[in-house]
């Protein structure tokens, strides 16, 4: 269902009216679910190219918030794929744009690029970009605006602490941060 969609929303953002900007803001939001699709199958470069039209009907919304989600999700793929280089120059661009953004959005960034730093054994900025992102996250991130189209939590940024603080080689730290994870994390009794 979700192409056919993204073809409808595709021809009304292209077209100059009054509602080209709500179409385009809805456009990225269905670009932003398909690359979540494409990425539970490991399809990088279906997703990949998701997140650039989730960018670039972003910037047609004139919504920063989808532009940073957008390459906030552009980042993580290039995670999967091990490429450092283009996960850095990606958040760098995030950054760059984050200074009006949520404070959801401008924590993951920051915890996002203090991973980053982390992978490059840069522990001083990887530090400074986690100190960041845990004074930015806010207390409720379901009470963001961006929330219902990002879902970070705060699982999601002791996640990223725990991978920081691997590529730091500070296990205690690390297992800290994942027991934390499993904390916050509802576990299920019974099997569905």
């Amino acid at each position: 269902i979700l192409p056919g969609y993204i073809q409808q929303l595709t021809a009304l953002a292209r077209q100059t009216s009054r509602y080209q900007k709500q179409a385009a803001y809805l456009t990225s939001q269905a670009h932003q679910l398909s690359y979540l699709l494409a990425l539970q199958n490991q399809d990088f470069g279906t997703s990949l190219n998701h997140t650039q039209e989730a960018l670039h009907y972003g910037q047609v919304a004139e919504d920063i918030n989808l532009q940073i989600a957008s390459l906030a999700r552009k980042a993580y793929i290039y995670f999967c794929l091990h490429r450092d280089g283009q996960r850095l120059q990606t958040y760098e661009e995030a950054l760059h744009l984050s200074q009006t953004c949520s404070p959801l959005l401008r924590g993951y960034i920051y915890a996002g690029l203090a991973e980053t730093y982390a992978s490059y054994q840069d522990e001083a900025r990887a530090h400074e970009f986690l100190h960041l992102a845990h004074k930015h996250f806010p207390d409720h991130p379901e009470e963001d605006l961006t929330y219902s189209y990002t879902h970070f939590r705060w699982p999601t940024f002791y996640n990223l602490a725990g991978q920081v603080y691997l590529n730091l080689k500070q296990p205690e730290e690390a297992w800290e941060s994942f027991t934390t994870v499993d904390r916050l994390v509802p576990t299920c009794e019974e099997p569905y």
